[in-house]
Parts: structure tokens; sequence; C-alpha cells
């Protein structure tokens, strides 16, 4: 018999009751788990570009520059 149902349309946590005891089930949407399996490639991906940017001097220097032009882009944006 479940006694306790607990949800927040991210993860859902169910109570039952079991001979000897209590059983917790605690599971997550399958939306956020591949948001999560998402975020967790991005960070690697973003980890391994900072460290070719250590390590390589012409792409520190390309990645400067993208970002001077990235900002002039948004402060021409924001004039417009």
């Amino acid at each position: 018999m479940i006694k306790n149902v607990m949800s927040d349309h991210i993860i859902q946590v169910y109570k039952m009751d079991t001979y000897g005891g209590i059983d917790l089930s605690v599971t997550m949407t399958p939306t956020y788990a591949d948001l999560l399996n998402w975020l967790s490639m991005f960070k690697y991906e973003h980890e391994q570009e900072l460290k070719l940017r250590e390590e390589s001097l012409a792409v520190k220097n390309a990645w400067e520059q993208y970002q001077v032009v990235k900002a002039l882009a948004k402060k021409e944006a924001s004039n417009a």
C-alpha cells in the first residue's frame, strides 16, 4: 500500500509499507534526466575547451579576439 507520494514535476518520491519496514523509491522524470546528462556533457566539453585554450597560444589568441568581437556586437545591438 502506498502511504505517501511526493512530486514536483522533477522528482517523485514513493514511500510504501512493506513487511518488516518501509520501501522508499525516488525517481526522476525522463526530461530532467536527459537535461542532467546534457549538462554533464556540456561541462565536459567546456572543460576540454578550457584546457585547449590553456595549452595552445593560437587558440587562446583566437578566443580573446572572439571575446572582443562578441562584446562589440553586443554593444552595437544594445545601441540599435
